[in-house]
């Protein structure tokens, strides 16, 4: 066999390339195929010559994916057998449980529809692997995984998570909403965190448990202290019947993104904001469904005065990005505008409140407000954006508009 006319430099950077790891925030069957190919081509370098060897090893065990029970068991035993070769080199652990795996994108599914089965990869013999010191692992991504670890071990404060700064938790399962806010509080340094459509087997949680759980969020020196961005879609997040209060995630948050399947879900808005997130100063929001998908007898108000009249404190808001379908209907834009524009701005008679609650101009809502973003399609930009300026007057040195 000849030997590799590249020098080991060049070997190396792309064993460096193959191991890149872009966070993304579903783990969707495209992104499971590049993670193994990545890892089993990882391993083929390690089988390949000596020289090559030592890189490989080096980066199967900084990032290493687990996607079955099996693995999980594995890493356990080594991490059992030689921890002093392992735990000092992991910087990215990404569990996958493989089931109920959806198409790319976000998803603002309710639980019923989200294929989330417990005979995926479950925690609950990973007791070792919790008690061993990783100290350089910065990110940890599990997805379509039973969180079952026992909430007295998690309110230990397990040492697998104290160095953790990017939590991603995709699809996974929990026993109740605290059981997810003990995950979540684990990770004392966490400064991003990524919620995407949990499925919870309790999904009763009354006000007074809600109000109880974010007395528990912010009265704790250590919980979420450092948490400075999060993004969270679709379940529990989307659904007003639970009553989740933000204050549960601590006071630091500057960035939140939220993703709602109707208008309607998105009164969720008003009792998750309520009394939180002092630090707030970008939002992003997204509609996947612009439909008139209404269970109560009323049209409820339009997704920006919802958000407005759900703020503590609306001076502190610089950035508001609203996302969602728009498709430009003329027959249906006859006497109030478009339906699409409407879910988000309101109808131009109440100049953006939807329902004529607060028929205030945005400048006096917002004060603090520097851009207000807004995606529109292609096929209906002009339209929507005059529509758009015309229901919010006054404001074109705030508005801006992506396609």
């Amino acid at each position: 066999m000849e030997s590799c006319p590249l020098p080991i430099e060049v070997c190396e950077a792309i064993m460096d390339a193959l191991s890149y790891h872009r966070i993304s925030m579903v783990l969707d069957r495209r992104e499971q195929n590049r993670s193994r190919i990545r890892q089993r081509t990882l391993c083929a370098c390690a089988l390949t010559c000596r020289a090559w060897r030592a890189r490989a090893q080096h980066l199967l065990r900084a990032h290493p994916y687990l996607a079955n029970q099996h693995s999980v068991s594995l890493l356990s035993a080594s991490v059992r057998a030689i921890r002093d070769q392992w735990t000092p080199y992991v910087s990215i652990l990404r569990l996958n449980g493989g089931g109920g795996v959806q198409r790319s994108g976000h998803s603002t599914t309710s639980p019923s529809t989200t294929k989330n089965p417990d005979t995926g990869i479950s925690m609950a013999s990973t007791t070792d692997l919790l008690l061993c010191p990783f100290p350089n692992l910065h990110t940890f991504y599990a997805s379509v995984i039973t969180m079952d670890f026992g909430p007295r071990l998690l309110r230990m404060r397990p040492p697998l998570f104290f160095a953790i700064s990017t939590l991603l938790l995709d699809r996974c399962t929990f026993d109740s909403v605290r059981a997810m806010f003990d995950v979540v509080w684990a990770c004392p340094n966490v400064s991003f965190l990524v919620i995407v459509n949990s499925h919870l087997r309790k999904e009763v949680l009354s006000d007074e448990a809600a109000v109880l759980l974010a007395s528990v969020g912010c009265g704790s020196r250590t919980q979420c202290k450092r948490l400075a961005a999060a993004k969270l879609w679709g379940t529990p997040f989307n659904t007003p019947s639970i009553h989740l209060r933000g204050r549960a995630f601590g006071l630091a948050l500057t960035r939140l993104t939220l993703a709602f399947r109707y208008l309607e879900t998105a009164r969720a808005l008003t009792c998750f904001l309520k009394c939180a997130f002092p630090a707030l100063s970008d939002i992003d929001i997204t509609l996947s469904d612009i439909s008139n998908n209404f269970t109560t007898p009323y049209e409820p108000p339009c997704l920006l005065s919802i958000l407005t009249a759900a703020l503590d404190r609306p001076d502190n808001l610089r950035h508001i990005t609203f996302r969602g379908p728009h498709d430009y209907d003329a027959t249906s834009a006859l006497d109030k505008g478009p339906a699409c524009c409407q879910r988000f701005v309101g109808a131009s008679s109440t100049e953006g409140t939807g329902s004529g609650e607060d028929a205030r101009p945005l400048r006096e809502r917002l004060p603090g407000l520097a851009e207000l973003v807004v995606m529109l399609s292609p096929q209906c930009a002009g339209l929507c954006e005059a529509y758009i300026v015309s229901v919010l007057p006054g404001t074109g040195n705030v508005l801006k508009f992506v396609q």
